[in-house]
């Protein structure tokens, strides 16, 4: 137990306590953003399928092939889907009431996206790859019209 003897030393006491406490802090923040990339670089190594050609060839396990895939609840109603149509690979994710929240695509020309809407289907927030390589990202108000989006860049 630490004695205190004057007002002065109890705030220099005091002062250090704190200064250890948000180094802790820090060291917890650093260790969990370090066990989320360690755990990011372990599974996509071990999927290795970012950035990979989809495989064509003959597989040795059991293959469950379909255009379309839908993902039920417990009353029957449809909570996601993931299909090809149209050339247009997609991941969609609905709601309770059935309208798409979340949508993920993947198009011919190399366009890809990720969507997000709101209670009311309009689109809240878009992040993607345009056919040139270049991401983007779009921030929307309840009107559509794009509140924020990052400056265009000119070079890579």
């Amino acid at each position: 137990m630490v004695e205190v003897e004057s007002a002065q030393e109890f705030e220099s006491v005091n002062l250090r306590i704190q200064k250890l406490e948000g180094q802790i802090r820090r060291m917890w923040a650093y260790g969990i953003a370090a066990m989320v990339v360690f755990g990011a670089a372990i599974y996509f190594g071990a999927t290795g399928d970012i950035g990979r050609p989809a495989d064509s060839g003959q597989i040795d396990s059991p293959v469950v092939t379909a255009q379309e895939f839908r993902l039920e609840d417990a009353e029957g109603y449809m909570r996601g889907r993931l299909r090809v149509a149209e050339d247009i690979a997609s991941l969609t994710l609905f709601d309770e009431s059935g309208l798409a929240r979340s949508v993920l695509v993947v198009r011919p020309d190399g366009v890809a996206g990720l969507g997000f809407s709101d209670e009311s289907g309009q689109l809240q927030v878009d992040i993607g790859v345009d056919p040139n390589g270049k991401p983007r990202v779009a921030f929307f108000d309840e009107s559509g019209n794009i509140v924020w989006s990052p400056p265009v860049s000119t070079g890579r």
